[in-house]
């Protein structure tokens, strides 16, 4: 049985410390401080000292989202992993496991963030922590991307391709998908593509890319990393004018500023060398 989870948004400037978290049972409401989760108790901090309420007890829970998780994916997205792990692993170690959206994203981009600093057992055991604590959660058709993620970041391809394969199968010809449906597709394509690359096989891979570009394109950080995937093959395919094309699509698309720089110089480089 699933119970109800809110997670309620508070103004900036909050801290995760500084919440206060409403646990709502079938005899009445207690409000505190959520310490710790685990699959048999909530335990809450009040001034009285901590109580632990069993799950099957609780009917709702309401938690304000930290100001820390606004703050840690946005150093996610523009590659300041550390900073990210920094600001995302207090929140999960403290709320993860909690049926809330944005614990449950919250967990997931600690992952990414973990993949990204290399820190490879810290990122599976979150992945792994994540599929434990949400087997039915809408976002966990992601996971296998993200698992995937890891795999390639490990020298692993071989690893890597036969899950986004099957799952790519399976979700892309559905005359309808969910939008957590849409971002796996797109990330398992971007995984795909990465390993068709390093095998030297570069029109695989720019196939793959440009799906998502043309096809998967609900997320701007994906669609944006499969842009500069696209372009970074058609250089070494020696096609200057496709090329060109991308690095100008991600700067006027905006969004990361380390991507935007990257493809100004990588523009400017090529209309320097290539004017044509």
């Amino acid at each position: 049985m699933r119970f109800k989870w809110l997670g309620v948004v508070v103004a900036a400037g909050s801290t995760a410390w500084a919440s206060t978290d409403l646990v709502v049972t079938a005899t009445g409401i207690q409000t505190g401080q959520i310490v710790r989760v685990d699959s048999t108790a909530v335990v809450l901090r009040m001034p009285v000292g901590e109580i632990s309420i069993p799950r099957a007890e609780i009917v709702e829970v309401r938690v304000p989202q930290p100001a820390e998780v606004e703050t840690g994916i946005n150093a996610l997205g523009n590659r300041r992993f550390r900073e990210a792990i920094n600001a995302l692993q207090p929140i999960v170690e403290r709320y993860g496991g909690l049926e809330i959206d944005w614990v449950e994203e919250a967990m997931l981009r600690l992952g990414e963030a973990q993949v990204g600093a290399r820190a490879f057992a810290d990122a599976r055991r979150t992945l792994d922590r994540f599929r434990t604590a949400y087997p039915n959660s809408r976002f966990a058709v992601t996971l296998v991307p993200k698992y995937a993620r890891l795999a390639v970041a490990q020298g692993k391809c071989a690893e890597a391709l036969p899950m986004v394969s099957k799952q790519i199968e399976e979700l892309i010809y559905r005359k309808a998908i969910t939008m957590e449906e849409e971002l796996a597709v797109a990330e398992s394509l971007i995984v795909w593509a990465d390993c068709q690359r390093e095998a030297g096989n570069l029109d695989d891979a720019l196939d793959g890319y440009l799906k998502v570009v043309a096809l998967f394109n609900a997320s701007p950080p994906l669609t944006s990393e499969a842009r500069m995937k696209a372009a970074e093959t058609f250089e070494t395919k020696k096609n200057w004018r496709r090329a060109k094309g991308l690095w100008r699509d991600l700067i006027e698309a905006g969004g990361d500023q380390q991507v935007v720089d990257t493809a100004r110089n990588r523009l400017a480089a090529l209309e320097k060398a290539h004017p044509e």
